[in-house]
């Protein structure tokens, strides 16, 4: 018997599932990573790995990815017969972030040059890293990773990151055919926040990328040498800002007994706020004990987890929370808060912190340094929780995301 085809009468979930058991050719699609940023962060990790795995599926579709010049250089080798890497003609964003803005302004407004070096004639077009440019007429799909930028800066100084955000985040995430976020905390935030129906926002949990395991490699011997670390630290990957509760963590570590254990940040920080960080744990006597080493090569990151004692992370919000998991899967035990979707995501394979009871965080991050049952007990369930989530996975709801938006616009 014939299957049903697109433009007859079918209602929503018949044309999903048309589009999934071979009703029609393979989905062709577009992904723009335009505004891919030149610094490393984790929407551009996200992005980068969700291309790599979406590679891996030539029968089910073809990627087209428009590629400024940073994001060409993170997706170097990611090239296949499913994915081309295509160079957008007349467009960077280059190293200032007035020069970024400034291009992204400019696409916005004129997008006609960038939308007809698409050359897939894609059936949907993907902005993974939330910014929707160049903005097209056809089905969309939206990454919105959350919404801290209304739970989370308060007005005042904040005020211009608000209004920037609502016009690159929240116009192109209500104009989405599909919204796709990384956790259902993130989701249920996004549809009070923003007004979006809850039927139009879908979850696909991120993955843990394959070289994040317990196997120590090359760089692992070296580690200690190259960034000047101390023999026994703990760990805490992420951007300096106050949601990230780095001040409190720094009160913790005063706190501990163990006078030898250090503290090793990675992740952006303007100087100010670099600056505070240092005075505040100079203030408490903490001043060679932490270590800022600020970006660091992605390659580098499964040996500072193998590597430290533990990973901490005393985030206050998050939408997704990846390097808990990273961490878990290179046999790092974890101690995380569960504010936002870190709870979802963690689990049981992680300690808990509360963020704001200072010694609470101390005993645990202490527990967690040190060897013992309780420690190696952590590890297994870390190890049993990083398990849950792959790329293959995020991969399979992502496609799920397209059809849904290439049948909401049949």
């Amino acid at each position: 018997m014939r299957s049903p085809q697109r433009g007859e009468d079918l209602d929503l979930d018949q044309r999903v599932n048309v589009l999934g058991d071979g009703g029609e050719a393979r989905l062709r699609v577009a992904i723009s990573l335009l505004s891919l940023p030149p610094q490393g962060t984790g929407t551009t990790t996200y992005a980068r790995d969700l291309v790599r795995a979406l590679g891996a599926r030539p029968d089910e579709l073809s990627v087209e990815v428009l590629c400024n010049e940073h994001a060409m250089a993170r997706l170097e080798g990611l090239g296949t017969e499913t994915v081309t890497l295509r160079r957008a003609r007349g467009f960077s964003v280059g190293l200032n972030p007035v020069h970024r803005t400034v291009a992204l302004l400019g696409a916005a407004a004129f997008p006609g040059r960038l939308t007809r070096q698409l050359v897939s004639d894609p059936m949907v077009v993907h902005y993974p890293l939330t910014v929707g440019i160049p903005p097209v007429k056809r089905p969309t799909v939206l990454s919105l990773h959350d919404v801290g930028h209304r739970d989370v800066f308060p007005h005042g100084r904040h005020d211009v990151v608000r209004a920037w955000r609502a016009m690159t985040y929240d116009r192109p995430a209500r104009h989405a055919t599909v919204v796709l976020t990384g956790s259902e905390h993130a989701r249920a935030r996004i549809a009070e926040v923003l007004g979006i129906p809850l039927e139009q926002i879908m979850v696909a949990y991120h993955g843990v990328d394959d070289r994040f395991t317990p196997t120590p490699g090359e760089r692992d011997t070296t580690l200690r040498e190259r960034f000047g670390l101390p023999e026994r630290f703990v760990y805490y990957p992420a951007s300096i800002h106050p949601h990230k509760n780095h001040l409190r963590l720094l009160e913790a570590l005063a706190l501990i007994e163990d006078s030898e254990l250090g503290l090793v940040l990675t992740g952006a920080a303007t100087p100010p706020r670099l600056r505070e960080v240092i005075d505040h744990a100079q203030a408490l006597g903490l001043g060679a004990r932490v270590h800022h080493l600020g970006f660091v090569d992605d390659d580098d990151l499964p040996a500072l987890y193998r590597t430290a004692r533990a990973m901490v992370f005393p985030s206050m919000y998050e939408g997704f929370g990846l390097p808990p998991i990273e961490a878990m899967a290179c046999g790092c035990p974890v101690a995380s808060t569960h504010s936002g979707s870190l709870g979802e995501v963690c689990g049981d394979g992680a300690a808990v912190l509360e963020p704001e009871d200072v010694e609470q965080m101390a005993a645990t991050i202490s527990s967690a340094a040190t060897d013992g049952p309780a420690r190696d007990s952590l590890r297994q369930r870390g190890f049993a929780r990083a398990a849950m989530f792959t790329w293959y996975e995020a991969a399979t709801k992502t496609l799920d995301a397209y059809r849904r938006a290439v049948a909401l616009g049949a």
